[in-house]
């Protein structure tokens, strides 16, 4: 039987900080903060980029929304023997967590190491999981298909700022199934074949 490695992306940067700082001092600085944060600013040309980050009240509800998914879709995807799974923890989180975890409820879950360059550490994979992310260019180039879990809880547009990954243009070309399940079906059907589309390669060109 064939083997399909599936990778997943995680980002959970504040409810899993690899400094261990709590979630209340991020909720704490930013009431604190008055006027409009930025990322850069230039007083000299009043060139700008406003903050991205968005509100703490809305990054925390996106990240545990996506812990959950992320979850329950390594629970029913250990099920099938010819599944395997790779995670790429983000470098702000703490790996130590996911790896307590996973040695607590029996998941079989491949760690990658920490300083392993994304487009290394993709190359060996069939499919890429995770909310919308810039990994998604990159996945694409390397000719692995990214699937986009972002609508499956459908209380998270809500929690969105508008400089968000999920609107990002390359998104229109990114499967987004609606359910778990219904990814688990792509995964384990092996349906979702990576195809590098013209529309796919019109958006890379312009990045």
């Amino acid at each position: 039987e064939e083997i399909i490695n599936v990778g997943m992306i995680t980002r959970q940067g504040m409810l899993n900080d690899f400094l261990q700082r709590s979630v209340i001092s991020c909720v704490l600085d930013y009431a604190a903060q008055e006027g409009v944060q930025y990322e850069y600013y230039n007083e000299e040309t009043d060139d700008c980029l406003e903050s991205q980050a968005g509100s703490p009240i809305d990054r925390a509800y996106l990240e545990a929304s996506d812990i959950a998914i992320i979850i329950e879709l390594i629970q029913k995807l250990n099920k099938h023997d010819n599944v395997r799974l790779f995670l790429k923890v983000h470098p702000r989180e703490d790996r130590g967590v996911w790896e307590g975890f996973f040695s607590k409820h029996n998941l079989i879950v491949e760690l990658a190491e920490w300083r392993t360059p994304y487009m290394h550490w993709v190359s060996h994979l069939d499919y890429v999981i995770g909310s919308a992310s810039t990994t998604f260019y990159d996945s694409y180039v390397a000719g692995v298909q990214p699937i986009c879990t972002s609508k499956i809880d459908k209380l998270r547009l809500a929690h969105l700022h508008d400089g968000a990954e999920e609107f990002n243009a390359l998104m229109e070309f990114v499967p987004q199934p609606e359910s778990v399940d219904e990814v688990v079906s792509t995964i384990v059907s092996n349906s979702k074949a990576f195809v590098m589309g013209e529309g796919i390669k019109e958006v890379l060109n312009k990045e």
